[in-house]
């Protein structure tokens, strides 16, 4: 009963919402070029019969019955949505619509004229091609890190305080985890090295509380600098509080190619706030300078050094959770399968929102929607997979993975395994989703959190399902009406706030802690 209330008031907004786009669009036409309006809305029709054969078959793309949700559902509503506001416009104008601005009805000829592109993989990749060819990817980069800079950060303004906020910066050395199959035998971590060499290791510490562990002279030692003035930092340490049992290691999104910790802060200190634990996230190096594996290779070398470091994080050490969106996502996963293969701890668990699973250009029907998609466009989206993956520039210095237990033996040291060269494995390091099953089981248990308006949504429900055949435990959650990068929306809209709760639920089920009250949580 109360499902269908809320499909109810859910069909009442999209109703609302159809109504009030027609109507906006009425207002802002005028009443030239009618014949080009009237061709593309002609156009969108035709997409009616191809509808009526996805609603036939597209339940099967779904992971189950309780989560529906895949690209043919997205796509279809899409449509239906567009031919909806068209037909209010009409009403409104008692006359054949007709626009230049017209953002519907491109969006409704865009996705016919990509369906071509589905069917025939040589034009697909030609007009790959032709809309990548001139996109600029540092262009990208400095448009997306606008919230970096203080003057346009509205939303740290209103971000939760917290008492620690440290930039921490370091030069690697190598060091040594035990290994989970025997405490005799270690591994060694090795130091980032794939393109620029050795550089600072870059991350950010995050606590609603100063806990023990978090003042001490060691961790200020590795510190560039504080929200916290010292003054303040020796008021704290009198309140200071007990190590926390729990640990989210952080990955940050922006399409491998943007971002850093300080674009997610608002959102890390509402976590570390609601959760009551430390956060941890890495700055990784950015593409196209210096593409795959050498983030990979920084968020590894950050995670062990998380496990080997724990008491300066205000960390006991007993449970940790990788969590990360879109590229970060990526990343959270292809961490976990590095430190399986290694043979050493695992995290407890992940939280991957719309996490990027496949790193191919492949016209998959979720990935249609970039061709209209204002957050994250096709152009943009195959630009930033392409910079990652890096296929057009050659490593400086060779990567590193580690190798089964059976090999790797330090010949003077059988205690000690080092990692070993092997290029076959570079692809699922890249696409977990092209993995092989044998490699997929080594991974803790997975919770993902994806959206219907993502172009990114059949990453998540592919890899889900590919998890859940293997026996591996997998959640999926699919929030409607949301699109990609939702999560750093949350100031701004109690839907999206509402959504990201689940994230947050995700990582506690994870860490083992228990749900706020109902009266905490208003």
């Amino acid at each position: 009963m109360h499902r269908e209330r809320l499909n109810t008031c859910g069909n009442h907004r999209h109703a609302q919402t159809e109504r009030e786009t027609g109507l906006f669009l009425y207002r802002v036409c005028g009443c030239a070029q009618r014949q080009k309006f009237a061709e593309l809305f002609d156009l969108a029709r035709l997409l009616e019969p191809m509808l009526k054969s996805f609603s036939e078959f597209y339940h099967v793309f779904d992971f189950d019955v309780d989560t529906p949700g895949n690209g043919y559902r997205s796509l279809t509503k899409v449509v239906y949505f567009t031919f909806r506001s068209s037909n209010v416009y009409c009403e409104a104008n008692r006359a054949l619509p007709y626009c230049d601005l017209c953002f519907i009805g491109v969006a409704a000829g865009s996705l016919l004229s990509s369906g071509k592109y589905a069917m025939d993989p040589e034009l697909c990749g030609e007009k790959f091609e032709e809309i990548t060819k001139d996109i600029n990817v540092q262009l990208l980069k400095g448009f997306w890190n606008i919230t970096e800079t203080e003057a346009l950060a509205i939303a740290k303004i209103s971000s939760v305080p917290v008492h620690v906020n440290k930039e921490i910066s370091f030069l690697p050395e190598s060091f040594t985890l035990p290994l989970t199959s025997t405490t005799s035998q270690y591994l060694t971590v090795p130091v980032p090295l794939t393109y620029s060499g050795r550089a600072p290791i870059q991350m950010r510490l995050i606590s609603h509380k100063l806990l023990e562990g978090q003042e001490s002279q060691e961790l200020n030692n590795l510190v560039k600098s504080s929200g916290t003035s010292a003054k303040a930092e020796r008021k704290l340490k009198k309140d200071l509080a007990p190590k926390s049992k729990h640990l989210v290691v952080h990955f940050h999104g922006g399409g491998f190619v943007a971002h850093t910790s300080k674009s997610h802060e608002p959102y890390l200190k509402s976590w570390a706030r609601d959760l009551g634990i430390p956060i941890l996230s890495v700055d990784y190096s950015l593409s196209p300078e210096t593409p795959f594996p050498r983030a990979l290779e920084e968020c590894f070398y950050a995670y062990c050094w998380a496990l080997k470091n724990c008491s300066m994080l205000g960390w006991t050490g007993d449970y940790v959770c990788l969590a990360g969106d879109s590229a970060g996502g990526n990343l959270c996963l292809t961490v976990s399968l590095r430190a399986a293969a290694c043979g050493i701890r695992i995290p407890d668990g992940i939280m991957a929102a719309y996490p990027a699973t496949l790193l191919k250009a492949t016209p998959l029907p979720s990935r249609l929607l970039a061709t209209f998609d204002l957050l994250l466009p096709l152009s943009v989206l195959m630009k930033c997979l392409g910079a990652y993956t890096g296929k057009a520039k050659k490593p400086e210095m060779t990567c590193y993975f580690c190798p089964p237990l059976s090999s790797g033996l330090d010949p003077l040291n059988s205690n000690i395994i080092h990692p070993q060269l092997d290029n076959s494995l570079e692809e699922y390091y890249q696409s977990p989703l092209l993995a092989p099953d044998h490699v997929l089981k080594g991974l803790p248990p997975v919770h993902i959190v994806a959206c219907s308006l993502d172009p990114l949504l059949d990453d998540s429900v592919m890899f889900a399902k590919r998890l859940r055949a293997i026996g591996q435990p997998v959640t999926l959650s699919i929030v409607e009406g949301l699109p990609h990068g939702f999560i750093g929306l949350a100031k701004f809209s109690k839907e999206v706030k509402d959504s990201a709760k689940i994230c947050l639920d995700r990582m506690r089920e994870v860490l083992h802690l228990q749900q706020p009250a109902q009266s905490e949580t208003k």
